[in-house]
């Protein structure tokens, strides 16, 4: 079953007595710098589209050691919409079933994350 995914974040490194860092998603765009896995075709800036498996991922982004700020909102066709820290071996940051979705959540990256982040 195909899922099409509309989403918008913005991410930003928590720090000690500074609050938050920079937009690290600023300017964001899925067709760039975002790499496609499994059945997943990524059809614009915004929305990717899930044939059966995979998603997306964006490389280096969130290394181990800080904490993070993420606000996600979207919509979703079908299956739930899913954040891992890592493209293997790592944990889940975010889960929802519902659509639209919408949050805002701090996490700190596991140790088994490669510092990427997986949609």
């Amino acid at each position: 079953m195909k899922k099409l995914i509309l989403i918008l974040m913005l991410l930003f490194p928590v720090i000690a007595e500074a609050g938050l860092g920079s937009d690290l998603l600023s300017g964001w765009d899925f067709t760039s710098g975002w790499g496609e896995a499994g059945t997943t075709t990524i059809i614009n800036a915004t929305t990717f589209e899930v044939a059966s498996t995979g998603g997306i991922y964006k490389g280096g982004l969130i290394p181990k050691g800080y904490t993070y700020r993420m606000t996600i909102s979207g919509t979703r066709t079908s299956n739930d919409i899913v954040i891992y820290d890592s493209t293997s071996g790592g944990e889940t940051i975010y889960s929802s079933s519902g659509s639209p979705f919408a949050t805002t959540f701090d996490f700190i990256p596991s140790a088994t994350s490669n510092g990427n982040l997986y949609i």
